[in-house]
């Protein structure tokens, strides 16, 4: 058994600065689950776009990038894209955009070991 220490939900929200400028996240559902969401972060004319979709759903990507251009039409776009994101990435090259750089996300777990051990009670 491992036992791990991490914040709540609320303490996580409150460590976070609120971003600067306009965020907008779209949800798309289908039958009451989530199969892609988008998240538009824009400073001017400037609006950064991350977007996720469901693996079974990718046949929708090229049609959800085109929403978020035309939607966006004013707005110079940067996408951040994954790696694992492959139909993303050629739906986007098939409309002219162009990779400018490469960015490596460093990531830090939020849990700690308890030293103390304790009994807790378990519903079976």
């Amino acid at each position: 058994m491992r036992l791990h220490q991490a914040w709540t939900l609320d303490q996580w929200r409150e460590s976070h600065q609120e971003p600067l400028g306009a965020r907008e996240e779209l949800v798309w559902e289908v039958e009451g689950g989530a199969v892609a969401w988008v998240r538009l972060q824009s400073w001017g004319a400037q609006t950064m776009v991350d977007l996720l979709l469901h693996p079974q759903w990718e046949e929708h990507c090229c049609p959800l990038v085109d929403h978020v251009v035309g939607r966006m039409a004013q707005h110079r776009l940067a996408w951040l894209v994954a790696e694992y994101q492959v139909s993303l990435a050629r739906c986007l090259e098939e409309r002219f955009f162009v990779s400018e750089g490469e960015y490596i996300l460093l990531v830090k777990p939020l849990t700690a070991p308890l030293r103390a051990e304790a009994v807790a009670p378990v519903v079976a």
